[in-house]
């Protein structure tokens, strides 16, 4: 008959991955026949099975969960890709896709595109079973979102997702629980667990494009806030009789440092044909981000280092705050080889205290520019919440 110690048994395995009988004994603390007994059950049910691997006898195969035990998802929108992966529980069998999206899209659009990539990757992994049942999704967009309800608050800075409720829209297409969060903080938690083998490492993350945002990571886990809102760096003001924000806010640091902002100064500075100034278009701030020439104009090295130096100011705050082992920064701005890096820093190496600047690394993003990367890492995300995934294993046991 069933015993209590099922949930626990599988819910060890889907938390630390496939693993030998033995090692699950020890996790749940029973000896290694009432694993074996544990495992000779739950394989009746179909809920886990053996994993062979090349050179292994089949006695010391380890134990993964099956197809039959259900699936993980991740969703990753951005307003110029989607990324998406799935998994058994225990984070095996794994499968990723990205796809391009039209930025003059619906962000409904985004989703629905998600939603169809995660389709087709269960589809073509499982042909000829029955379909696996997805027990939770992550989805993340690039907007604030009600961590609990998946709303999206009306707001200038929000508008284009004004009305669009991702959560209630997957949930519904995959009928399946979900959970929400915002684009950048995976693409933190991405890096984090690309650099970070300590638990007890804290990451910061910020992200310089056409917003600017914020990640922060704690011991292996994303701090949203209070409900999902945390990370908004792009809104922090940093001159209150600057620029008016899209926010409604005047002097918001995305005013100083993201992509609209700086292609705007640099177009009103480079006059273009059509006012019978210089004759020279304005450049294209994106392509020479993506080219990163070896010498920039000095009107845009200018303007890239003053950026940087203000962005450096707004970190080296957060450093402060914040005490990070790892600072990362990603976006286009974050990632070129430019002025805008380089200023940015040298400045919070200037404008942290000794015992931050010391030992802060400062690095530029990498595993994060492929949002599949970053849908695994969501996917980690739920294998690394022990009540989450407890109550997964707890509901499949039926007890």
């Amino acid at each position: 008959m069933p015993t209590s110690h099922e949930p626990l048994f599988l819910s060890a395995l889907a938390i630390n991955g496939p693993a030998q009988r033995a090692d699950l004994a020890r996790h749940i603390g029973v000896s290694r026949t009432s694993a074996s007994n544990l495992a000779r059950t739950l394989k009746d049910t179909g809920l886990i099975e053996d994993l062979p691997k090349p050179g292994v006898s089949a006695s010391r195969y380890p134990l993964t969960t099956s197809a039959t035990a259900g699936l993980l998802a991740a969703i990753i929108v951005s307003d110029e890709e989607v990324g998406v992966a799935i998994s058994h529980l225990d984070g095996s069998r794994q499968a990723s896709a990205a796809a391009t999206v039209d930025p003059t899209d619906s962000p409904r659009v985004w989703v629905r595109t998600g939603i169809q990539q995660v389709k087709d990757l269960v589809a073509d992994r499982y042909p000829s079973e029955p379909t696996p049942s997805i027990r939770q999704c992550v989805v993340a967009v690039p907007t604030q979102a009600d961590a609990v309800t998946g709303e999206v608050y009306p707001s200038p800075a929000s508008r284009r997702w004004i009305g669009i409720n991702a959560r209630e829209t997957v949930s519904t297409a995959l009928q399946c629980p979900i959970r929400i969060n915002n684009t950048a903080r995976m693409e933190g938690l991405c890096e984090h667990n690309a650099v970070n083998t300590a638990s007890s490492s804290v990451t910061c993350y910020a992200r310089f494009s056409r917003g600017v945002t914020l990640s922060h990571v704690v011991h292996g886990k994303i701090a949203a806030g209070a409900h999902g809102g945390s990370g908004e760096l792009g809104h922090t003001v940093v001159d209150a009789s600057g620029p008016q924000c899209s926010c409604g806010n005047q002097g918001c640091l995305m005013q100083y440092t993201s992509i609209p902002a700086l292609q705007d100064r640099i177009r009103r500075m480079w006059p273009d044909t059509e006012h019978g100034q210089s004759g020279r278009p304005a450049p294209d701030l994106p392509k020479l981000l993506a080219t990163a020439p070896p010498t920039w104009p000095h009107e845009i090295s200018d303007v890239l280092r003053e950026a940087g130096m203000i962005a450096g100011r707004a970190l080296a705050n957060v450093a402060n705050l914040l005490d990070p082992d790892l600072l990362v920064i990603g976006g286009e701005l974050g990632v070129a080889d430019s002025p805008f890096f380089d200023e940015l820093v040298l400045t919070i190496r200037q404008r942290t205290l000794p015992l931050i600047s010391t030992h802060v690394t400062i690095t530029r993003a990498d595993s994060s520019r492929d949002l599949r990367r970053v849908a695994l890492a969501a996917i980690e995300s739920l294998r690394g919440d022990s009540d989450l995934m407890t109550t997964i294993c707890t509901n499949l046991t039926g007890r």
